[in-house]
């Protein structure tokens, strides 16, 4: 049903997960100090070697760059730049994050300037906990040991190498006693150089795990790189420029799994020592582990092309390792992923990712969930958590099929993942449509909430961000300040709460015969407005006077005061008023079954038969006779006064009462059962748009996989006592996906002024769909230019805009 109420045990699944992040810098405006500064920040995050650095000009981003973090999917984003409007509200409509915090940018002419983005509100897990759970989870190699580079308090010779490509930690009693607990060995970066850090590493024959190791170790990426030949070869990168040393820190985003090591930044000056490439590429041939796909590129924004082929013409000599240099061009990064809708995938050789499942009592659309934790060991310790991805059943409506519900697929923006719990740092919708909310370590339970309809419409209708310049010009959109079901909605809502929903109803009117009966036993006219308009028009004509002497008083007059919109006035006041309601017997039943075309057939014994009214319709209406579809009765004719009147079932007795001269009467021996159509389901068909309404929703959410959340029409007002803003006939959400739209009887009925009205809406709250539907097979003029324009204006906005013309 529309409205039905949730259920007492709700189904749950919650999946752990680390916090995603993402930044955007302007490159203008940073120097690799500060990015260095930054990198070093992610890395002290569980998952925080997977946080994407994007370049932006403030005004736009490249595609490639989107691609990018469409795939990372973040829950918090950085701006580490001033970010223009338009750029605000893309980032809210592609990415949807749970917070945007626009940074100030380094102070200019500071090495280590602080970028006062303050990663504390991030709230993420400190990465050295997972360190203890890796080397008892990799005990089988013995040789397994964690590196404590330990950052030096003085300017260094080779600090930006060994910062770029492994990370550093500063000397704390916190950082001392996480590594304790593992076996490792301590460098301080003020004691070595690159040559001899690539050399302990080349002669170690085991595996080391660096401080930036530590913000990937058992962090799920949620997406698959697909197969290219960025994603499966070793990647040496050369340059100084801050687009090199972000093509280097996200390059572990596009690797492959199981592969190794297999990105390395040199700066320009060591690019051009021989003899250190040497040394790398001995370096490259003993961490990269891809035997059968072996291969290397050498990569830059900055360096010409006969640079890095020289670079390449060396790893291959000495390395083993077939290469080639490759110049990007600014803008792209080359990122190729795997649409797997959120899927978490492991870089890891075990599959770790923990969650639990179980059934949650619920008492007023609440209910308390366990929390998941981690795999590894984590402290209470208050300001470091996760995220969880919730997988809930869906319970506002009955289950479409069998006693499976459906599960919540919500469209892309934040305010609906705040719906499922209170007070959560952080709650958003994820790729695929699962809300996602924010856990703290300290937490043992969060509260679960079963959203209401009206909550979700109320979220969806907002617009998606709020504007950092003026106030909008136009009224509508601010949003509106409350709907109601309109008149049309509750007809329509009437119908199929009797079916059982969308669908139920939608399987009985998608069949002919169903159709037919339903519409034959409401009495509803089997012709439109128009036709009768043209009717009347025509009575009109004939019955105008022709016997006046007076020829200025005769027909011609007559006719020029009679115009169409006259004739369609009356058509239509003639159109609603409601004809007597029909009964049908079982006979009249089958005798219609017969008589209407079908191809299905019934295999036998001697062959096939064509189809029978007892093979289906008549299991059908002893259902629709058990939910008070259809209502069975008599007609019974009073033995006094002779009056006829149809009596239900429940009323029958073996005397009866005439209600007119109030006598009894004996009931019929023998009564002939007839069926008549509920009240309810009567006047929704006798409504011109209400089945033609749910023929266009039922076509939305016939093919759902996951979730189908259909509204009633909705009023909607700006002002408490205002009049009507606008309405919608069609507010869907499928699969995620959000759908808005108007549906007419006629194709002729569709207006300039209605899709205007549609199209304001569409702006203001940013649907995936915007629908226009009416029953009939073309479109008359000037409708296909209407819609044209209006396809052409909302495709600009990311919105889909479909025609759709029906037979029912």
């Amino acid at each position: 049903m529309l409205d039905a109420s949730p259920q007492n045990v709700l189904n749950a699944t919650a999946t752990v997960r680390p916090k995603r992040v993402a930044f955007m810098i302007d490159p203008a405006t940073v120097s690799a100090e500060n990015v260095d500064e930054l990198t070093q920040a992610c890395s002290a995050f569980w998952g925080g070697g997977y946080w994407p650095i994007v370049p932006t000009s403030g005004s736009d981003i490249e595609e490639d760059w989107w691609s990018l973090l469409e795939a990372v999917d973040p829950d918090v984003i950085y701006s580490i730049c001033q970010l223009s409007d338009s750029l605000r509200e893309e980032v809210y409509r592609r990415l949807a994050p749970a917070e945007l915090v626009e940074a100030r940018r380094p102070d200019e002419g500071r090495r280590r300037a602080g970028f006062a983005a303050d990663l504390t509100r991030v709230h993420g897990l400190d990465a050295l906990h997972v360190a203890p759970y890796h080397a008892k989870q990799n005990a089988y190699k013995p040789d397994l040991r964690f590196l404590y580079l330990k950052d030096a308090h003085r300017s260094t010779t080779d600090r930006s190498f060994v910062v770029r490509n492994f990370g550093l930690l500063s000397d704390t009693v916190g950082n001392n006693l996480a590594f304790d607990e593992v076996e490792h060995e301590e460098l301080l970066i003020s004691e070595t150089t690159k040559i001899e850090l690539l050399q302990q590493f080349a002669d170690f024959h085991g595996e080391y795990v660096t401080p930036r190791d530590l913000g990937r170790l058992h962090a799920p990426r949620p997406f698959g790189p697909d197969f290219n030949r960025y994603a499966q070869a070793f990647m040496l990168v050369i340059g100084d420029t801050v687009e090199d040393l972000l093509l280097a820190w996200n390059r572990p985003l596009m690797s492959d799994d199981q592969a190794g090591r297999d990105v390395l930044w040199l700066d320009r000056e060591s690019a051009n020592d021989r003899e250190f490439l040497e040394l790398v590429a001995r370096w490259v041939r003993r961490v990269f582990w891809d035997q059968q796909r072996r291969r290397g590129l050498v990569v830059s924004y900055s360096e010409e092309l006969d640079v890095l082929n020289e670079t390449a013409a060396i790893l291959s000599e000495v390395g083993w390792l077939p290469c080639e240099g490759v110049r990007l061009t600014a803008g792209r990064f080359p990122l190729m992923a795997r649409d797997d809708l959120g899927v978490l995938r492991y870089s890891s050789l075990v599959q770790d990712p923990s969650g639990l499942t179980e059934r949650i009592p619920m008492r007023d659309g609440e209910g308390l969930l366990r929390v998941p934790r981690p795999p590894f060991p984590v402290p209470p310790l208050k300001g470091q958590g996760w995220m969880l991805d919730l997988d809930l059943e869906y319970h506002l409506d009955p289950p479409r099929y069998a006693n499976s519900f459906d599960t919540w697929r919500l469209p892309r923006r934040a305010a609906l993942g705040s719906l499922f719990s209170k007070r959560r740092l952080h709650a958003r919708i994820v790729r695929g449509g699962l809300p996602s909310v924010s856990a703290d370590s300290t937490e043992r339970s969060i509260q679960i909430i079963q959203p209401t309809k009206p909550a979700v419409l109320w979220s969806l209708l907002q617009p998606i961000t709020t504007r950092s310049s003026a106030e909008p010009e136009d009224r509508s959109e601010r949003g509106y300040t409350h709907f109601q079901t309109s008149e049309q909605g509750r007809r329509f809502r009437g119908l199929v709460n009797l079916f059982g929903g969308v669908w139920g109803a939608g399987r009985f009117f998608e069949n002919q015969f169903w159709r037919t009966a339903f519409l034959e036993a409401a009495a509803k006219p089997a012709d439109s407005v128009a036709e009768r308009a043209a009717k009347v028009l025509d009575v009109l004509r004939e019955a105008a006077p022709e016997t006046s002497e007076d020829t200025s008083v005769g027909t011609e007059a007559v006719l020029a005061a009679v115009d169409q919109s006259l004739a369609e006035t009356i058509a239509t006041a003639l159109y609603r008023m409601e004809p007597r309601p029909k009964t049908f017997t079982i006979d009249r039943l089958r005798s219609l079954y017969g008589q209407l075309p079908r191809e299905e057939t019934v295999p036998t014994e001697r062959g096939v038969r064509p189809l029978k009214f007892k093979d289906e319709a008549e299991h059908d209406m002893t259902w629709l006779l058990d939910d008070g579809v259809l209502l069975q009765g008599a007609t019974l004719t009073c033995a006094f006064c002779g009056i006829k009147r149809w009596r239900i079932v429940d009323e029958l007795a073996s005397r009866m009462r005439c209600p007119e001269c109030t006598n009894d009467f004996s009931l019929p021996v023998e009564p002939i059962w007839e069926f008549q159509l509920n009240g309810l389901v009567r006047s929704g068909l006798l409504q011109d748009g209400v089945l033609p309404l749910l023929h266009a929703v039922y076509d939305l959410t016939d093919r759902a996989r996951h979730m189908a959340l259909v509204m009633a029409p909705q009023d909607f007002f700006v002002d408490y006592e205002g009049p009507v803003q606008t309405d919608l006939d069609v507010i869907v959400v499928c699969d995620g996906r959000f759908v808005i739209g108007e549906v007419k009887s006629h194709p002729s009925r569709i207006q300039a002024k209605q899709l205007a009205a549609l199209s304001q809406i569409a702006r203001t709250v940013r649907p995936d769909e915007v629908v226009i539907a009416a029953v009939g097979s073309n479109w008359p003029e000037p409708v296909p230019e209407l819609l044209e324009e209006m396809e052409s204006e909302l495709r600009q906005l990311g919105i889909q805009v479909t025609a759709k013309l029906m037979k029912w």
